[in-house]
């Protein structure tokens, strides 16, 4: 198999050096280049080619988000992947970073458990790799298109035929004058997604929304506030014993499973620290099949957003068992990864696609009974 090209920039030798030798384990890269800043990176790219390119978010001196830009104009073939150390300063930058068309983030390996995080670094970069192999050899993947155009794509299948292939749905549209809870997940390409989708909620929007996206545990108070500030309804962490309100979103801490709890004709949030579901924890499959049990027989609305593999897929099953469950899945044109949606709608468990931009309109006339 032929293995990507792979370009490493960081300030610090050492992590250069590190990184290498972890792309060389995987067995599925080769670092062809390594750059100690974006100014010289760019300069050697004019001349040649790279598959992936591994980009420190903080280079002493220089503007991450203008090298990553020119990056992704110039060379939009070329997937970018965000080196973080996870100090609260490159947590922000490696968020801003995904909105301009990184395909993810990587932590840079510690030297206080350099081992263990060497090996997780490993498994991140295969997972990584092959779903850029993935896209490189699909017939419908086009390097000259931008994230931009995918985004402005039209759905990948119409609303009639996602239905008509469904195996299993008990959705009856005539039961809904509302909805009791909507539920989102999200992976890869997730923070942008969910600042288009959380930005576009009215201020009067009434029923509780709760989410995951699969994030460190740093990370999660970064992406709340960023989501909060350019929302026009309250956005906060999940907190244990926080009770599920209306007109309130809530995303799940990084490294805690978020779960429902009813208690009478109330509803609470649990955190729980059981095992990884799906390699991730958070998992939208937790929440989920919780929900199905706290809302057994109620409205419930899914969101399925871009990501990688099927967190959520069995989640949405249960649902649909216990629940009267509408699920939308994001569109394949404009997913980052389009991955945890294909699950869904491969399953026969998707109601309909929708392209991002028109996902929160979508909600709204599903949760009012308009649609």
């Amino acid at each position: 198999m032929e293995k990507l090209k792979v370009l490493v920039v960081d300030d610090d030798v050492m992590q250069r050096k590190n990184i290498t030798e972890i792309v060389k384990k995987t067995g599925m890269g080769s670092v062809v280049h390594a750059s100690s800043n974006g100014t010289l990176a760019l300069e050697w790219l004019e001349h040649n080619d790279v598959d992936v390119a591994l980009l420190d978010v903080v280079l002493p001196g220089e503007c991450n988000a203008d090298i990553l830009k020119y990056i992704k104009k110039e060379y939009a073939r070329i997937e970018v992947i965000l080196l973080c150390d996870g100090t609260p300063g490159s947590v922000e930058v490696t968020l801003e970073g995904l909105k301009y068309g990184a395909l993810d983030f990587i932590q840079k390996p510690s030297g206080r458990d350099y081992r263990n995080s060497h090996d997780g670094l490993k498994n991140q970069l295969m997972i990584l790799f092959s779903q850029i192999k993935i896209k490189m050899n699909s017939i419908q993947y086009n390097f000259h298109e931008s994230t931009a155009t995918r985004s402005a794509s039209k759905p990948l299948k119409s609303k009639n035929s996602v239905i008509s292939e469904m195996k299993a749905n008990q959705f009856d549209p005539l039961s809904w004058d509302q909805a009791d809870l909507v539920l989102i997940a999200a992976s890869t390409g997730g923070p942008a997604a969910l600042e288009v989708v959380c930005s576009m909620f009215p201020s009067d929007f009434d029923k509780p929304v709760l989410i995951v996206q699969h994030i460190p545990g740093e990370f999660t108070k970064a992406l709340v506030e960023a989501l909060d500030r350019k929302c026009l309804i309250q956005i906060a962490e999940g907190k244990d014993q926080g009770a599920v309100s209306h007109n309130q979103i809530l995303i799940a801490p990084g490294g805690a499973h978020m779960v429902i709890e009813k208690r009478g004709s109330e509803k609470f949030i649990r955190l729980i620290n059981t095992p990884h579901v799906n390699g991730v924890r958070p998992a939208a499959d937790v929440l989920f099949k919780s929900a199905a049990g706290a809302y057994e027989g109620k409205n419930i609305l899914a969101v399925i957003l871009t990501g990688m593999g099927n967190d959520g897929m069995a989640g949405i099953m249960e649902l649909k068992k216990k629940c009267n469950c509408y699920c939308i899945i994001q569109s394949e044109q404009t997913c980052v990864v389009y991955g945890m949606p294909r699950s869904v709608h491969e399953a026969g468990l998707a109601d309909e696609v929708v392209d991002l931009y028109e996902i929160t309109s979508q909600i709204c006339k599903i949760t009012s009974g308009r649609s």
